[in-house]
């Protein structure tokens, strides 16, 4: 029988409504005994592991906090992410050590040069507010060729998460408050800044870590309104999200806030 347009006609929109409720169906799920705990680095650290793709993640050894501990300062470690700080002195140099995926955000202008075993360099030029992900970085040295400081934010992506969330995504309910600053298929980072007493829209975000600065104040309402954790930077500048559950941001504090967002997608 040839095909016929005209008879096929509501077919066709009725097979890619089907195939397009397969895929939606297909997306991982919280299952059950897998609900994660509350907002805290704690629940974190005990969220349910994924298979560790074994060519995506390896021991990035060395390590960088182990090589240069005045240089690598862990700011939290939730399990499947660990922050850190890095500070470079002007002319200051890093002996070789590696990292697995990761984001890493530039607070503030500098310049960081990168080289290999093999001798190949990569001078970097790096201006605040940036942000750009990586896939593992087997053995580099560091080095600041610069008369200034250099500073790094790194969000390490140590192991996957089982547990995915369905909700509001911010970057949907509040784009007037979050902004995308970079993100593949494992991590989406995002800039959260919210003057001071405002509140962010209630939007349900992936297991996360956020980092923020001194002075600055954030607490958290579960979707009822009700506060579920406060956070002042001036205790810890971090913290990480494990639950399923919508949430709000709040800044408490008398200064405005940003928060850089980095999730295990």
């Amino acid at each position: 029988m040839l095909f016929n347009p005209k008879r096929c006609g509501l077919a066709i929109p009725v097979l890619c409504f089907s195939m397009w409720c397969l895929t939606a169906c297909s997306q991982e799920k919280v299952e059950p005994g897998q609900t994660p705990g509350s907002h805290s680095s704690e629940s974190a650290a005990n969220m349910p592991s994924g298979d560790m793709d074994p060519d995506l993640f390896f021991h990035a050894e060395p390590d960088p906090v182990e090589v240069a501990p005045d240089n690598f300062h862990v700011v939290t470690d939730a399990g499947f992410i660990r922050l850190l700080h890095a500070e470079f002195p002007a002319g200051a140099s890093v002996g070789m050590h590696s990292h697995p995926p990761t984001a890493m955000y530039v607070p503030g202008d500098c310049e960081i040069v990168y080289s290999e075993e093999n001798g190949a360099e990569r001078h970097l030029n790096l201006h605040a507010g940036l942000c750009f992900l990586t896939d593992p970085i087997p053995d580099r040295l560091l080095s600041n060729p610069s008369d200034r400081p250099s500073e790094l934010i790194i969000f390490e992506l140590r192991d996957t998460v089982r547990a995915h969330f369905d909700g509001p995504d911010p970057l949907v309910y509040d784009l007037t408050r979050f902004q995308r600053l970079g993100g593949n298929k494992i991590m989406r980072v995002l800039s959260l800044k919210l003057p001071v007493g405002d509140t962010t829209e209630a939007v349900a975000l992936q297991p996360f870590v956020a980092w923020f600065k001194n002075g600055e104040s954030v607490t958290i309402l579960d979707k009822q309104g009700a506060g579920a954790a406060s956070h002042e930077a001036a205790d810890s500048p971090a913290f990480a999200g494990t639950s399923p559950e919508p949430i709000r941001f709040v800044n408490s504090g008398g200064n405005p806030v940003q928060l850089i967002i980095a999730e295990n997608k």
